[in-house]
Order: C-alpha cells, then structure tokens, then sequence
C-alpha cells in the first residue's frame, strides 16, 4: 500500500475528509498518515459531485473499495458485500469468454479465407458466333 501515488492520495485524502467522524475513526491512523504524506496541497477541494460522476482515478475507486469493505462494514454488510464483488466478477468473466469466442471466431474466419485461393479467374467471353450455336443447341435440346 506504500506505492500509492500522489493524485490517489490527494483524492482519498479529501473523500475521507468529508467523512462523517464516526467513519474516519474506523480507518486506521497508519493509513490516514500514508495518504496524508503522499497527497499534494491542492488549494481547490474535491466536490461531492465529482465523486459521483466518474472524474476519479481507477486507483482511488480501488482504495475507496478496499477501505469500505476492510475498515467500514460490520461482519453481515461485508459477506453482502464481498457476494456481490463475485457475482460482478462472474459476470465480467462471463462478458469477457463471450468477446474471446467472437474473437476466435473471427480468427477462424480470416484463416479460412486466406487458406482460400481468392485470386481472380479468368472469365473467357464468347465471341458472337459461339453464343449462336449456343442457342441452337438450346433449341435442339428442346425439340427433343
């Protein structure tokens, strides 16, 4: 946890800051000190808003999870938790076998064309007098 970088710090920093009391007191001083030294001094502080709306890094929504489940649900709310971590999960895993099987299957696709020859053939055209007797030999099969 020490290799946290300056922005996740800065981040989590100010998230935990607008905490309520009773929750920051269930993070452990260590931690709280870690971020404290690695944060940058930002004059402007993080909205609630920005919070809701995705403009935090991939690595502070890690940490914010680790902190939540480690440090701020009780025994019930962590096994709730941890249960809907995995269903995500198997479902993640789930998307990601459907787009590895639309791959191979491109894959196949593209290696059954290249095995194929696709160069162009040579079409010879008739000449007017071939396609005559083209069409007396229609007619005569016809006729019989």
């Amino acid at each position: 946890m020490s290799d946290i970088n300056e922005r996740t710090a800065t981040e989590l920093f100010q998230i935990i800051d607008i905490m309520p009391l009773d929750y920051k007191s269930k993070i452990p001083n260590d931690f709280m000190k870690l971020i404290n030294n690695k944060k940058k001094s930002v004059t402007e502080k993080i909205n609630i808003d920005d919070i809701n709306t995705n403009n935090l890094s991939e690595d502070t929504k890690s940490y914010l999870a680790y902190i939540y489940l480690n440090y701020l649900l009780n025994d019930q709310e962590k096994e709730n938790y941890r249960r809907i971590l995995k269903e995500n999960q198997e479902r993640y895993e789930q998307k990601v076998d459907i787009s590895n099987i639309l791959e191979k299957r491109n894959i196949e696709i593209e290696n059954k064309y290249k095995n194929n020859d696709t160069s162009l053939t040579v079409v010879k055209e008739k000449n007017f007098i071939e396609k005559i007797f083209d069409k007396i030999k229609n007619l005569l099969k016809r006729l019989h």
